[in-house]
């Protein structure tokens, strides 16, 4: 049986330099948890054309706000106190992971 692809979109302030940042601990975190992904970043002002790429949507508790009013209410949203904190990052796409996308 083919695996599933789940698709990330990472929120950051101004999707530059953080939001890159954030893509590459994310496919690390990804490796280290034997999932498929596809890693999206974008900024907060971009991120209501981006939305409709993504699975699950990770942005910090800081962007939330920003980008709250855009999310479908079905789709699985990580926030994290700080999004560059891998350990952080990790616990929680683990925990959205074994509740949306397990069989």
């Amino acid at each position: 049986m083919k695996r599933k692809t789940i698709k990330f979109l990472a929120i950051c302030g101004n999707g530059l330099g953080s939001s890159l940042i954030v893509k590459m601990i994310l496919e690390g975190v990804l490796a280290d948890l034997n999932v498929h992904g596809i890693v999206e970043s974008t900024s907060v002002a971009q991120a209501a054309g981006m939305i409709p790429f993504a699975d699950v949507v990770i942005t910090s508790t800081a962007f939330y706000k920003g980008v709250e009013s855009v999310l479908p209410k079905d789709k699985p949203v990580i926030t994290c106190q700080n999004i560059l904190d891998k350990e952080e990052l990790s616990k929680r796409v683990k925990e959205v992971i074994k509740e949306n996308f397990s069989e």
